[in-house]
């Protein structure tokens, strides 16, 4: 079989879309009629595949089976006019007369990892960002909010804030510029609380994949401990420009801000309120 047609298809999970794959590029394939002999016959499947979703498929930056193709939405609900598409697919002139235009287009510079000129891709690719990206993204972006988000009641607020500290650069790679600094653990539980809000159908990634994944997002990762407000813990630091930096390389078409990168002044008073409070 050439084409496998699959119509409205909605939020396959990656290890649905994984399955696709090695139908898309194997050679052979195996089948077997109940009661008969397996045979073996020369593949030549390319999926094709319809969706009203913005990511039907889960998509990932580094794939690169998949080709997507945005279609236009100038005849949406034009009936007339399908009809007489309809109509024109069944004249065999009409369509022995497609078979010749595509058995001699020039298709010598087409590549498969040529996509088509669109951000169709790069939003897909956006809308099923690994957590803990998203994470990154969106979490700092209320400065007067985030150092508060979910302290546990029986924490004071001094105490907590303490595993935070804001701060100004004055020299160095990072010369001003603000470097959040946070305790490791609270990174990593602000995370997984995070995930649970936000995507509780999702399971939180362990504690080393998940510093794996904020490292490719431009987060630097201490395997020593580190100063932070005069006690030495285990810290990950946080550059904005950095993090937009790495982010940006894989979701091209992604935009965020943070506030203490925007407001520094203020949200560092805030959280000095915090710890004195």
């Amino acid at each position: 079989m050439k084409v496998h047609w699959c119509d409205d298809i909605f939020g396959a999970t990656q290890q649905q879309t994984r399955k696709l794959f090695p139908r898309t590029t194997c050679k052979t394939q195996k089948y077997e009629a109940k009661g008969e002999r397996m045979i073996t016959l020369p593949e030549y499947a390319e999926f094709f595949i319809t969706s009203n979703q913005q990511s039907p498929l889960h998509l990932s930056p580094e794939d690169r089976r998949q080709l997507l193709i945005e279609v236009s939405d100038l005849h949406l609900q034009e009936r007339d006019f399908y009809k007489k598409v309809d109509a024109e697919t069944e004249n065999l002139d009409i369509a022995y007369a497609w078979f010749q235009f595509f058995k001699h287009r020039d298709i010598t510079k087409f590549h498969p990892s040529h996509d088509p000129p669109s951000h169709t891709k790069a939003k897909s690719i956006e809308s099923c960002m690994v957590k803990a990206h998203s994470f990154l993204t969106k979490f700092f972006s209320d400065g007067e909010d985030w150092p508060r988000m979910y302290k546990t009641p029986e924490a004071l607020f001094s105490t907590w804030a303490n595993l935070y500290e804001i701060k100004l650069i004055s020299k160095g790679q990072f010369k001003n510029q603000v470097r959040l600094r946070i305790e490791t653990k609270r990174f990593y539980n602000l995370y997984k609380r995070y995930t649970q809000q936000f995507y509780s159908s999702s399971k939180p990634r362990n504690q080393d994949t998940f510093f794996k994944e904020i490292e490719d997002g431009g987060v630097i990762v201490y395997k020593k401990r580190k100063y932070i407000n005069s006690k030495k813990k285990s810290c990950v630091d946080i550059y904005y420009s950095r993090c937009y930096t790495f982010l940006i390389k894989l979701y091209p078409e992604l935009k965020f801000e943070w506030d203490h990168q925007t407001d520094a002044i203020q949200v560092i008073q805030q959280l000095k309120q915090l710890q004195t409070f």
